[in-house]
């Protein structure tokens, strides 16, 4: 029995991610050439027409060291009306200041202040009803914003209405790492080409990555803004506005530069907010899914299931196969009989090169470290370790501990680029000024 038990969670752990691989080259190609080079296309004949306005939210909580140089970047934003609403979120250090500091030298900057740490999501609601416009625009306190990317979220929202929200192509600017090159590659051989492929199949995408996004104000307030229990606010919104009848699409031109974690316990940290974020809106959203009147987001909610069972049969999988290699206790497995098959590895190590030869053809235009690229020999090895562990985590967490009241936040692992020391540039900002003064 063991045993053939493990020859069927085997075969799925192997076939899935072959399938899913050809599903998701396939379908990403095929959204390039039909949806991606026309989009170019119209907006070199529409690019006359003056974009709308649009508010750009920017939710911070201890972020001292790099708020002063998000908010320079901004001022190179090409979009000819726009304003900036940083929302401090209980700071314990110098942000309020040093945010109320640059509203001096940036007249397009407002900041909001709450008192207390109530989470990005209560942020972002307080931000969102202070906000001006329509169109709202989201990035992280630590994203350097490419300047034409709001108005790239500003003619995509105005083109289309029936469109709730788009996400942005967010690029890795720490790449001195073996983690930092992963992530660079990953982001443009995995997850670029899965929103390509996701919109092409189902219109839809399943998140809008929370570190560079934009809303329409219509769209938020009818499913009632975001979240706040959620441990992943983007996932959330994403699957209300999904529900709710609105489109969600990815803008490959809109670009953002990020920070990601350099260490595997910041990683990790990541990975684990984001599985857990996944498998509550499962439990939260799963039966809502389920009905025929949500069957335009089938495709997304399959994924979503049987991404989460592949996880758990390649775990099964491979408990079964340590067990039977204890020694005292009786063989699970038959004499000769492989874990994982050496073509099944061969095969999975063909997709990979595949995969990511598209997602590099796809992301070329807007990725010009490639070196990073040649690292990802080892992100097969990597994804399944990190990829197994935090879905198997992040599952137990939102099916046993879920959030009561408020999702707070940390600051997270920023990577180990050289960060302004923050007493510098509080000194640089208020020459003549305490913090208590501010």
């Amino acid at each position: 029995m063991p045993q053939a038990l493990l020859f069927h969670l085997t075969a799925f752990s192997v076939i899935y991610p072959l399938l899913m691989t050809f599903v998701w080259c396939f379908a990403a190609l095929a959204h390039y050439w039909t949806r991606e080079r026309p989009a170019v296309r119209r907006k070199e004949q529409t690019s006359a027409n003056p974009p709308p306005p649009v508010s750009i939210l920017i939710p911070c909580h201890n972020e001292e060291a790099l708020i002063a140089e998000t908010i320079a970047a901004l001022d190179d934003v090409t979009h000819p009306d726009f304003e900036v609403v940083a929302i401090d979120d209980g700071s314990r250090d110098r942000t309020l200041a040093i945010l109320n500091s640059l509203t001096r030298r940036y007249p397009w900057l407002r900041v909001v202040a709450q008192p207390k740490n109530m989470g990005k999501a209560e942020a972002l609601i307080a931000g969102a009803r202070e906000a001006k416009h329509d169109f709202l625009i989201c990035i992280d306190a630590d994203a350097l914003i490419d300047p034409r990317a709001p108005e790239v979220f500003a003619r995509a929202l105005a083109a289309d209405a029936s469109l709730g929200a788009v996400t942005g192509n967010p690029r890795v600017r720490n790449t001195g790492t073996l983690l930092g090159k992963l992530q660079s590659g990953e982001f443009s051989a995995i997850i670029a080409v899965i929103k390509r492929a996701q919109q092409w199949i189902s219109g839809r995408v399943f998140t809008i990555s929370g570190v560079v996004c934009g809303f329409r104000r219509q769209a938020l307030e009818s499913v009632n803004w975001w979240s706040p229990d959620m441990a992943a606010e983007d996932i959330d919104i994403t699957w209300k506005l999904n529900l709710k009848g609105w489109r969600t699409a990815y803008v490959p031109d809109a670009i953002c530069h990020v920070l990601m974690p350099e260490t595997f316990r910041g990683l990790w940290k990541q990975r684990l907010r984001w599985a857990q974020g996944g498998c509550e809106v499962l439990w939260r959203h799963g039966g809502r899914a389920c009905r025929w009147s949500s069957r335009h987001i089938w495709p997304l909610f399959f994924e979503l299931v049987c991404g989460l069972l592949w996880s758990h049969a390649v775990a099964i999988s491979l408990l079964i196969g340590l067990i039977g290699l204890i020694p005292g206790l009786p063989p699970l497995l038959s004499p000769g009989y492989e874990l994982f098959p050496e073509r099944g590895r061969l095969f999975m190590g063909i997709a990979t090169v595949v995969q990511f030869a598209v997602g590099f053809i796809l992301d070329a235009p807007y990725e010009s470290r490639r070196r990073a690229y040649f690292s990802l020999v080892w992100y097969p090895l990597a994804y399944w370790i990190i990829g197994v562990s935090t879905s198997i985590a992040g599952f137990a967490k939102a099916t046993f501990r879920p959030h009561a009241g408020y999702a707070t936040w940390e600051s997270p692992d920023r990577g180990f680029l050289p960060h302004p020391d923050p007493s510098e540039v509080f000194q640089e900002l208020t020459p003549a000024t305490t913090t208590s003064e501010i």
